[in-house]
């Protein structure tokens, strides 16, 4: 079904093992209009109890796919997708330096101590940070994850949601 819709939204979370923080990432991929969540498949399951309570039922609204991340993230750009991958690194874009979204995007967040795998980063279009004030060198992963799909999602202009 996602093939045939021309924009796209995507969460990817990799790796987290949280079911609170992977409910709180559906529940904040559902007030951006995310198409859809994946997930790899060593992620928390999303249907754990306290995942679906955290997310507020919207487990039961959006598209969730456990999914060989790397692997698919690298098939679905050959249908256009810019996959953005979120690091705190020196070298990492920021996200207001992106001056306007693709039509088919994929935000990746990852562990909540390791972040994004090295195999994700090299299947990435673009890696991607936002600015913190001096002396702040990281956010919690659903603080980034909102940040983010915010900007993201401001910077496809007037599409619809």
């Amino acid at each position: 079904r996602l093939k045939t819709q021309p924009r796209w939204r995507l969460l990817a979370i990799d790796g987290a093992n949280n079911a609170a923080n992977i409910g709180s990432l559906i529940r904040t991929a559902a007030c951006f209009g995310v198409t859809a969540v994946l997930l790899s498949e060593d992620c928390c399951d999303a249907w754990h109890r306290q995942a679906v309570r955290v997310s507020m039922g919207h487990v039961f609204r959006i598209p969730i796919l456990r999914v060989p991340l790397a692997a698919t993230l690298t098939s679905l750009r050959g249908d256009g997708l810019q996959v953005f991958s979120a690091i705190v690194d020196t070298h990492t874009k920021l996200l207001r330096d992106i001056r306007e979204a693709p039509e088919r995007w994929c935000l990746v967040v990852g562990n909540e101590t390791r972040g994004v795998s090295e195999e994700v980063r090299q299947v990435s279009d673009t890696l991607l940070k936002f600015d913190m004030a001096p002396g702040v060198n990281s956010a919690n992963v659903i603080v980034a994850a909102g940040v983010l799909l915010n900007g993201l999602r401001e910077r496809e202009g007037d599409a619809p949601w």
